[in-house]
């Protein structure tokens, strides 16, 4: 259901918006939050409220990579084919497998250090790596619905819902984006109550929504 916004404020949009419950991508959309995580960080907090629409092998929920290093949680699958999630941080393997082959709705709260220590929450089970090896991406943007790989697109782009996604970079918020359509063209995309930014479909066809 979509509900007007009268004022400004958190998770209230400005004039010429609608909030959105969530946006939904058919495995073609994705959006580019045009963010890199800086040299020189201590920590970086990535918050996601998602759900997926279906399970394909190794289509990423959102991420950043180049050659050497990545950041992702993705959909995948093992040799008996049941499917879960994986995260990947650095040039080390894996932090973790989730068992949430399903369609229902989840929070994930991953947390990076500049340490070289991290964890994964979803919703109520935490996951914690003691160390992972290589570096954090930086110059990569952050993408959601798939990830960046350089300069590019990954091919595994999520059939997903989004409902709301946050990055905090040394306790400062740095992107706070909500589902929205903006009024004069009835484009759906995630409105940054941070930077005031609308971000729209950088793939091919368009979002759903309610």
């Amino acid at each position: 259901m979509r509900r007007e916004n009268k004022k400004q404020g958190e998770g209230v949009l400005p004039p010429g918006y609608t909030q959105l419950e969530y946006i939904k991508s058919t495995g073609s959309q994705y959006i580019d939050t045009c963010y890199s995580i800086p040299i020189g960080f201590t920590s970086f907090q990535f918050i996601m409220d998602y759900a997926r629409e279906a399970y394909t092998f190794n289509h990423h929920i959102f991420g950043c990579s180049n050659s050497q290093d990545r950041q992702w949680f993705n959909a995948f699958s093992n040799a008996q084919q049941s499917y879960r999630s994986q995260c990947y941080v650095g040039s080390s393997g894996q932090i973790c497998w989730l068992n949430n082959n399903n369609t229902n709705r989840h929070l994930v709260d991953l947390l990076i250090n500049a340490n070289h220590t991290c964890s994964l929450k979803e919703d109520s089970t935490t996951f914690s790596a003691s160390s992972w090896s290589g570096d954090v991406v930086s110059g990569a943007s952050m993408f959601l619905f798939c990830s960046s790989k350089g300069s590019g697109v990954s091919s595994g782009k999520a059939r997903m819902r989004l409902y709301s996604c946050k990055m905090i970079v040394d306790g400062v918020e740095v992107r706070n984006l909500v589902p929205a359509l903006r009024n004069s063209d009835s484009k759906p995309g995630l409105y940054d109550l941070v930077g005031g930014t609308f971000y729209t479909n950088a793939g091919t066809g368009e979002f759903t929504y309610a």
